[in-house]
């Protein structure tokens, strides 16, 4: 492609309640190339979806948003992952809370972390360095809607550790008494589905080590449990898939 190109994205989300029948979600995207600009709105309202814009574009997006919706029908009715098979996770640095900082290393945690998830035959890692640049360019973006790191993986594992004080029964009392505890909040996204589960540990503070172990194994279970990951045959049907149509689109480039 030639020529200077800028993108810009927005989406607003509208519901005036007693004046509109229901909610609209609309998203506006605008390039600009060799100077000339072209624009989608995009707007669901009731159930529906109405793209509005120039002709190109209109039909550029309607073709986008028609491969992605035929790739979730594929992906449902795909067979499910074997009980074998391999997960690939790409398991991001935990966010720790300022209270925490001075009592809590962010690399020793994430070692442990990590070492946590390795423990599991199926899960397999993401190379780190790869996550890694992947939240530095996420963190670099700024706009109207920052989007999460994108991944080459089957699941991206999210986390924050908080503390907090809670209140129970004391062993050596048998009173009520309040503890310092940490608080490991996490969040599992699937790249397959529009699927997330929240995963949460909380501990004694004291035993941070423990309470890492028993986050992972929890977290774990969802991912091998609870969230749609297609087979090995499939997933590897829609690799061969992206790589022709990326070959597909080079070579259109070329007779440009």
């Amino acid at each position: 492609m030639t020529g200077k190109m800028a993108l810009v994205q927005g989406v607003v989300g509208i519901c005036v309640f007693g004046l509109l029948a229901g909610c609209a979600s609309v998203s506006y995207k605008s390039s600009t190339v060799d100077g000339k600009t072209s624009w989608t709105k995009t707007e669901v309202k009731d159930g529906k979806t109405v793209i509005t814009g120039d002709a190109e574009s209109v039909k550029k997006e309607k073709a986008k948003q028609q491969a992605q919706a035929d790739r979730i029908a594929r992906i449902k009715k795909a067979e499910k992952r074997k009980p074998n098979e391999p997960i690939s996770v790409a398991l991001f640095r935990p966010v720790i809370a300022e209270n925490l900082k001075k009592s809590l290393h962010q690399d020793k945690l994430f070692e442990i972390l990590r070492k946590a998830f390795e423990k599991d035959p199926v899960i397999k890692l993401v190379d780190q360095k790869k996550v890694d640049e992947a939240q530095k360019q996420a963190d670099r973006k700024r706009g109207f809607k920052k989007k999460r790191p994108q991944v080459s993986a089957d699941i991206s594992v999210f986390t924050n550790v908080q503390a907090k004080q809670v209140a129970g029964i004391s062993k050596k009392s048998g009173k009520v008494a309040s503890m310092a505890a940490i608080v490991f909040k996490g969040t599992v996204v699937s790249h397959w589905l529009a699927e997330e589960k929240k995963v949460e540990k909380t501990g004694n503070i004291f035993r941070n080590v423990e309470i890492t172990n028993k986050y992972a194994a929890k977290a774990v279970k969802v991912i091998k449990t609870k969230i749609t990951i297609p087979n090995a045959a499939f997933k590897k049907s829609e690799g061969n898939q992206k790589k022709r149509a990326i070959m597909d689109w080079l070579k259109g480039l070329g007779g440009k």
